[in-house]
């Protein structure tokens, strides 16, 4: 299984609440969740098995929703599940954004992506890195472009319009067990955002590196 995953931070918000039993093995992970407030869903967690079926719902739940903000995206534990919720995300226009003081990375960055338009405010982090398959230690970086592991991102990128550049770009930066945090020039030069705007007056100024948020 291909993942591209980031740190877990986790964190609690109010609103409509989706949730799913997990296997066993899945307990240990805290996967995203997606509470909603009038058209916005909030996405927060590590994306993965279970994701797919909660955008499926979250969808069929909310006709009206418009937009999914990302406070705090680390990962993906699986690939495979994590683009084929993000198709879901895109086929329904939904923007994606990310505020002043989210994160989203990894895999999170692939879900981002889905957007028809995807905004972030200044001071967002948006962190990539290589991916690695559990069943192969070869750097992603490594690999020959023809390699069939690099099919299920590049096919997505073709699904959604992205240019593919930026994904051997990803594995270029940084190592599976690495995040590079990507400036506002290659955010802008690489197309991975629409727009990029200042937080709302009277927002708390953020700090935090991106490394510890």
């Amino acid at each position: 299984m291909r993942a591209r995953s980031g740190r877990k931070v986790i964190g609690l918000l109010t609103g409509t609440f989706i949730a799913f039993a997990l296997p066993a093995a899945a307990q240990d992970i805290q996967f995203a969740t997606f509470p909603v407030e009038g058209d916005t869903a909030y996405a927060q967690g590590e994306l993965g098995e279970p994701t797919p079926a909660i955008i499926e719902k979250l969808l069929k739940d909310n006709p009206g929703l418009k937009k999914i903000v990302m406070t705090n995206v680390p990962g993906s534990d699986d690939d495979e599940a994590n683009i084929k919720a993000s198709i879901m995300v895109h086929e329904h226009g939904l923007t994606t954004y990310v505020p002043a003081s989210g994160m989203i990375a990894s895999g999170g960055v692939d879900f981002f992506l889905a957007g028809k338009e995807r905004v972030i405010e200044e001071g967002a982090c948006i962190g990539v890195h290589a991916w690695q398959d559990d069943d192969d230690p070869t750097p992603s970086s490594e690999l020959p472009r023809d390699h069939p592991g690099h099919k299920v991102f590049l096919d997505y990128f073709k699904k959604i319009g992205m240019d593919e550049e930026f994904y051997w770009y990803t594995l270029r930066v940084a190592k599976f067990d690495d995040m590079y945090w990507l400036s506002t020039e290659e955010l802008l030069k690489y197309g991975v955002v629409t727009k990029i705007i200042a937080p709302p007056e009277g927002t708390s100024s953020f700090q935090l590196i991106c490394d510890h948020r």
